[in-house]
């Protein structure tokens, strides 16, 4: 037997709790999982809304308070639902049910409105299939929050006052480290926030899919947060070789010559972290950014996702527009809709302008956000963005692995700088004293060299 889409008996369950209780953590919980649009019945939806408008004045919701407030509410009705019996334990149990329902109508609603788009055939059949696929995909994802609305302050505050006093207390944060301590050190307190669009942009050869493994890593291995990986430059071999590179410590040569018993060990117990982890990856060329909601989707249904990697940016295909710009800001403000819809971090690479290369001092070619090939879009669109810069992929220096995190764009924290050690092929951390020395004597080395070459005749 088919399920109703709704149930009277739950949404007036609910409703009768919140008359007859003093308010409390019950209410308090249940006044933040339901809206008036989750009630199937319109004169429950509008009982509902004006016991969250008394409730967000610290006012008790009584049948006299709501017929005060609302005049067209009935006062015999009111009392009606007191005087049925609801058991406060299950309190949360009829919640789920309203929001349950709620979500089984807007369903039947999409499929009812997939079918019109597929029968009424005004568009092409890529245009209509993308198109009921998102609406397919953002139904099936929805948490029962709809339309979030207009939401009075005094309830967002609440939340807010509660995540302080839990820092107060000593409680973790709820932002995710990164596995690479001197970066968490500094994006502290508040770290890698859910809901972010992290962008690392870089030239070639500096090192993001080395960094995309060791955070995808860490999420997966440590954390053991779903961590899926959308790898269009490598494919899925060479992400798994990346990571368990990270993990053991080891060359990539050394997998390919005969090992010592002690780089076997480190492989073993490298690769044994990547098999438990919880690690996805899809290495399809040229995704869409429809292909990545709808895969996200997928492992978010049974599993809260950590991170979202897009391996990169331009490499992806663009929906149709007049400049290149507008098609990829089209895919970063998707991108980061994703983030806040998963509640995870999504962190795209991008390919920087060749342009950078052309500066004069190789120190001046550290990146910023203005150097983005055809994404102006990322600075408005990104919560944090990291540009990579290694000096020994230019010249030869005393240190050729020491690169350099700017994290140039925080909006949630602090900016600076980080140091790792390029190793073959993967990262190490490195404190920041040790950085900095290394990265003076790679300057001296650089300016050492500039000029030799001027004394030459060369131009820099």
């Amino acid at each position: 037997m088919a399920k109703p889409n709704h149930s009277n008996e739950a949404e007036q369950a609910v409703i009768q709790i919140c008359l007859i209780s003093d308010g409390g953590d019950l209410v308090d919980t249940l006044t933040r999982m339901l809206k008036p649009e989750f009630f199937y019945v319109p004169v429950h939806a509008e009982i509902w809304k004006t016991i969250l408008t008394l409730y967000s004045q610290n006012l008790a919701a009584d049948p006299v308070s709501l017929a005060t407030a609302n005049e067209s509410l009935d006062m015999s009705y009111l009392v009606d639902l007191c005087s049925n019996y609801a058991s406060s334990a299950n309190g949360k149990h009829y919640a789920m049910i309203i929001k349950e329902r709620y979500e089984m109508r807007n369903l039947i609603t999409t499929l009812s409105n997939s079918m019109s788009l597929i029968m009424e055939g005004e568009k092409d059949w890529a245009t209509s299939k993308s198109e009921v696929a998102e609406m397919l995909d953002s139904a099936m994802s929805a948490r029962g929050s709809g339309s979030r609305g207009l939401v009075h302050a005094s309830s967002i505050a609440k939340d807010w006052i509660r995540g302080v006093v839990d820092q107060q207390e000593g409680k973790p944060s709820e932002g995710f480290t990164t596995g690479i301590p001197e970066l968490d050190s500094l994006l502290a307190p508040k770290l890698l926030v859910p809901g972010s669009l992290v962008v690392v942009g870089a030239r070639p050869k500096m090192g993001k899919s080395a960094l995309l493994a060791k955070l995808t890593g860490h999420f997966g291995t440590r954390l053991q947060m779903p961590s899926l990986i959308f790898s269009m430059e490598m494919g899925d071999q060479e992400v798994v070789e990346r990571l368990i590179t990270g993990e053991s410590d080891l060359s990539p040569d050394v997998f390919y010559r005969p090992m010592t018993s002690d780089q076997f060990q480190k492989l073993t117990d490298g690769s044994g972290k990547i098999i438990k982890s919880e690690i996805y990856i899809d290495d399809t060329p040229g995704l869409t950014v429809e292909h990545i909601k709808s895969e996200s989707r997928k492992i978010s249904r049974k599993k809260r996702v950590g991170i979202i990697a897009v391996d990169y940016l331009t490499l992806m295909s663009a929906p149709k527009a007049d400049r290149n710009d507008l098609a990829y800001g089209n895919i970063t403000k998707q991108l980061k809709n994703l983030a806040r819809e998963l509640n995870c971090i999504v962190l795209l690479l991008t390919q920087l302008n060749r342009s950078l290369e052309s500066r004069t001092n190789i120190i001046d070619r550290k990146p910023s956000p203005s150097d983005s090939r055809d994404t102006g879009q990322i600075e408005q669109d990104c919560d944090i963005w990291i540009g990579l810069f290694r000096a020994g992929a230019y010249e030869t220096v005393p240190n050729p692995g020491l690169t350099e995190l700017l994290v140039r764009l925080n909006r949630k924290g602090k900016t600076g700088s980080v140091y790792l050690d390029m190793k073959a092929g993967y990262f190490e951390s490195m404190d920041a004293t040790r950085g900095a020395v290394q990265d003076h004597e790679n300057r001296e080395a650089l300016s050492q060299q500039t000029t030799k070459k001027s004394a030459r005749g060369f131009d820099g």
